[in-house]
């Protein structure tokens, strides 16, 4: 009995052994229980370009129910349909089967691999966030088909180790998926003399930043700082919130540090756990006061040699404002007064934190 996430690619009835079209976890279920054999991917997909007209009509039912599109489905039309499913086949996403005569024969590491990458994939959401970093696993041929290889580094099989066992810690993790992950990391490689053969943890990286080229001669910090001090009569100061989505407890333990950094390099305010200004809560909350509102920041999260990341980059002081809150939305009273202590007038969620901006004035 076929069950969910399942398109026939021949009628059933017409042959002894049909071909069908199955999601990995039903491909994985198949094989094990029912003896389904997998087909190549040059096979898969010859048979899906050859689908009978019954196939067809269950295609988009078919999409959706192996959850091979991102996009609502009622806005992709059918001849996309076509091309989603031959991605998601070469993608290794969906399986071509064959009913065989007798027991499946043991899949190749390759494939188990593949399974065990895709299933956890599928209990975290895709998300491996360990220590503010974010991680990918992969397998070791598909590495340099990686359509996104430029933002991702390997991990040394040892690091690599220590971050799968890390996640492995927190109960909401697919504890043994993750630990049969760890046990079949690759060993280190180095091209061409040896090769890898394993699962390989990868570790995102920003994109680099392109820096502005300028002719004019540089301003000395002394030039810099006798402008400020001057001062301009149009310029503004305001202050920030920054809400960041790591415990306090988290962030002491590692030593980590905020640096928040103006464009001109002229503000440089470095912040740690111990400034948290909402005690009790799982989020570090900083304030960093008296910003010139026509610059940019940049903020930098530390975590001590060579674990560093930025959750912004060079954003204008006023897209910042855009995104927490206008700064005459301040909260009141019943009767129209304003509240006796100001509060932060919205959350947007930026890379992974909550940015706050507070009116700044005391009433």
């Amino acid at each position: 009995m076929l069950g969910f996430g399942i398109l026939a690619l021949t009628p059933l009835w017409e042959t002894e052994r049909p071909i069908i079209l199955a999601s990995w976890f039903e491909a994985t279920r198949l094989r094990r229980e029912e003896g389904w054999h997998e087909l190549s991917e040059w096979e898969a997909l010859r048979a899906f370009d050859c689908m009978d007209g019954w196939a067809a009509m269950r295609l988009r039912s078919f999409v959706s129910e192996a959850d091979l599109s991102s996009f609502p489905l009622s806005e992709v039309d059918d001849y996309e349909l076509v091309d989603i499913v031959r991605e998601a086949i070469q993608s290794h996403r969906a399986f071509a089967l064959r009913k065989g005569d007798g027991p499946a024969a043991a899949p190749s590491p390759t494939t188990l691999r593949r399974h065990l990458v895709r299933e956890i994939e599928a209990k975290t959401r895709g998300r491996l966030s360990y220590s503010g970093r974010q991680y990918k696993l992969v397998v070791d041929v598909d590495l340099d088909g990686l359509s996104d290889r430029e933002y991702h580094e390997v991990v040394r099989r040892d690091d690599a180790k220590n971050v799968l066992d890390g996640l492995a810690a927190d109960p909401a993790m697919p504890i043994e998926l993750l630990a049969k992950a760890s046990a079949d990391l690759t060993k280190d490689w180095r091209k061409p003399f040896s090769q890898p053969d394993g699962i390989i943890l990868l570790r995102r990286n920003p994109p680099s930043r392109k820096v502005a080229t300028n002719d004019e001669p540089a301003i000395t910090p002394s030039q810099m700082r006798a402008l400020l001090e001057k001062g301009d009569p149009k310029r503004e100061k305001g202050p920030l919130w920054v809400r960041i989505d790591v415990t306090p407890e988290h962030a002491q333990q590692m030593g980590t540090l905020f640096v928040l950094t103006s464009s001109d390099q002229s503000i440089a305010i470095t912040q740690t756990a111990k400034d948290d200004m909402v005690a009790g809560n799982e989020t570090v909350d900083l304030l960093y006061e008296d910003l010139w509102k026509d610059l940019s920041y940049s903020l930098r999260i530390d975590d001590g040699p060579g674990a560093s990341d930025f959750l912004f980059d060079t954003v204008p002081y006023a897209a910042l404002v855009s995104l927490a809150g206008s700064e005459e939305d301040t909260d009141t009273t019943d009767d129209g007064a304003d509240s006796e202590e100001p509060e932060a007038v919205r959350s947007v969620g930026l890379a992974g934190l909550d940015l706050f901006l507070d009116d700044g004035e005391d009433t």
